[in-house]
């Protein structure tokens, strides 16, 4: 819209008219003149033009302004329209994708609920076998401490044989040394003539003593090692036991 600068003029003219009664009349004119400068002279002849005031051009400016603002605006909008619509496309296909996720997890949670039911029941059962175990768990260490008492036994039994067998060997060295040679022995008479003052069946019965002490510590190394082998099984097992509880409690 074009606007233009322009100045108005107003004049008046008055005149008097006989009227046909012989009466006479005045009649006042007005003509206005809007006067612009060559340079803004932009019109036509004969062509219509609005005039107002230039407190109303101002107020077009304005408004011509504020409109082109608002088409600044809306072209804005529609730009922010654009990329809202294509972020919106954006967040509903990933919306549909965690849908379909939360959907999945759903179900597997459903089947962690059933498999966490089925592991409670099997729970309850253990927890009344529990007592049993306790039971059992009590039994096993008073047969470990049993067993303890018996090694410790056993360990005095052996420690005297051990006793018994250096006493023996300390004879049946004795004697070796006061015996005569094999070359020089002839007979029981010869031996038993000689200065030694223990007998040939002494030297005989020191031995088979000495054999039965050795073979009685001999078993009772096997019995202190099968002792010793209960004890660490009883001992491991019990420490299952425990394991064992300290899970399900």
């Amino acid at each position: 819209m074009d606007l233009v600068k322009g100045i108005v003029k107003k004049y008046f003219r008055s005149y008097n008219r006989t009227l046909k009664d012989g009466t006479k009349k005045t009649y006042k004119t007005e003509q206005v003149q809007v006067t612009v400068s060559k340079s803004d002279n932009i019109f036509e002849d004969k062509e219509e033009v609005f005039i107002i005031s230039s407190a109303q051009a101002e107020e077009l400016n304005d408004l011509d302004e504020m409109v082109s603002a608002l088409e600044l605006h809306n072209t804005m909008l529609v730009q922010e329209k654009k990329e809202l619509t294509k972020r919106f496309t954006i967040a509903d296909e990933d919306l549909q994708t965690v849908s379909s996720k939360l959907e999945a997890l759903s179900l597997k949670l459903d089947q962690k609920e059933e498999e966490l039911a089925k592991s409670n029941e099997k729970l309850l059962v253990i927890k009344e076998d529990c007592s049993g175990l306790k039971e059992q768990l009590e039994e096993n260490q008073n047969t470990i401490s049993s067993l303890r008492k018996q090694l410790e036994d056993k360990n005095f039994i052996i420690s005297d044989l051990n006793d018994d067998l250096n006493l023996l060997n300390e004879k049946l060295n004795s004697q070796n040394d006061d015996l005569i040679p094999d070359s020089e022995f002839i007979s029981n008479e010869q031996f038993t003539s000689s200065s030694n003052s223990y007998s040939f069946d002494d030297y005989v019965e020191l031995q088979k003593e000495y054999i039965s002490l050795l073979k009685k510590y001999e078993r009772s190394q096997e019995d202190l090692y099968n002792e010793k082998v209960k004890v660490i099984h009883y001992k491991n097992l019990l420490d299952k036991f425990k394991n064992f509880i300290l899970r399900i409690q």
